[in-house]
């Protein structure tokens, strides 16, 4: 871990499980000089509120699940933002499933695309 904040990679940063873009406000409030050029979420509302804080064109509808090596190499990101899928652990969801729940597997399958990637 990089402790000076002059030494920590520049450049294009992409998120995925993008839900309404906290990600991408943390990175822009904190000293890191980065942007985010892409980001991925499957949840139609998500993606449309993503657009509303942070502009078009950044957030793709897309289930991370899907996403391949070829597919992450195009983006050409120095880092990538991960968050698990929030709808398995709600409590606001009473079908939540917690690790049972499909939608809880993208993020371990994301993993192993990006160790094919890197």
């Amino acid at each position: 871990m990089v402790s000076d904040n002059s030494e920590v990679a520049r450049g294009a940063y992409s998120v995925f499980s993008s839900s309404t873009g906290g990600l991408h406000l943390a990175l822009s409030r904190s000293s890191v000089n980065a942007s985010i050029q892409s980001a991925f979420d499957w949840d139609q509302n998500a993606c449309k509120v993503y657009e509303a804080n942070h502009g078009r064109g950044v957030v793709e509808r897309v289930s991370i699940s899907t996403l391949t090596a070829t597919n992450l190499a195009r983006y050409e990101a120095e880092m990538w933002l991960l968050s698990p899928s929030c709808q398995p652990y709600t409590v606001l969801n009473p079908n939540a499933k917690g690790d049972l729940d499909p939608k809880a597997k993208s993020l371990g399958e994301q993993s192993s695309a990006s160790s094919k990637y890197c």
